[in-house]
């Protein structure tokens, strides 16, 4: 019921903005994300999909395409879009967000854990789509970069170690899948 009375309070915010400022103004994006947040979280992905779409193109428009605020418009459209099972329609968005993420952050100077989550998002959306081989290095650099600053047995390590070893069960190689789920559940067990 909470998330229903925020929708009404998102509609009547991002309108009164626009009203004033212009449809156009980087502050219905900003209510336009949390609007395809809330929306997430009540299922309903198509909806979603369109609200993050509008923050997309407003910020685009606004402040560019490798923007901060562009990159987590983008990251809303594939979630919404992997939410409702549109794999193929999601990858690219993942896609692009990663690409220039990697350039902000330059992962190769100095990990980042930012390009570690996106990394995890192109993996697990490339697992859905069967691409596990893709996937898998997705996942093995998420786990190179969360052990570089979380270590071995912190929690995110762990599951992207988890992913990366469904990934490797996909593929077939099931002595390898049991080892990595062996490391995982020792990580696990040290983290408790």
């Amino acid at each position: 019921e909470k998330y229903k009375d925020a929708d009404v309070l998102y509609n009547l915010i991002t309108s009164v903005i626009a009203l004033a400022y212009g449809e156009g103004h980087p502050d219905v994006g900003t209510f336009a994300v949390g609007h395809a947040n809330n929306l997430m979280v009540q299922g309903k992905f198509p909806e979603a999909k369109v609200s993050s779409q509008r923050a997309l193109n407003i910020f685009n428009k606004v402040f560019g395409a490798e923007h901060a605020s562009t990159i987590c418009a983008l990251l809303s459209v594939a979630r919404s879009l992997q939410c409702a099972g549109r794999y193929e329609k999601a990858f690219p968005y993942f896609q692009r967000a990663l690409v220039f993420i990697k350039k902000i952050f330059k992962p190769s100077l100095r990990p980042h854990l930012i390009v570690s989550d996106c990394l995890v998002a192109n993996g697990e959306c490339l697992n859905s789509l069967g691409r596990y081989t893709e996937g898998l290095a997705h996942f093995e650099q998420a786990v190179e970069i969360r052990r570089a600053i979380l270590g071995s047995e912190h929690a995110l390590t762990v599951s992207a170690l988890s992913s990366a070893g469904e990934s490797v069960m996909f593929l077939g190689d099931l002595r390898k899948a049991e080892q990595m789920h062996n490391e995982t559940v020792n990580s696990a067990l040290e983290i408790s």
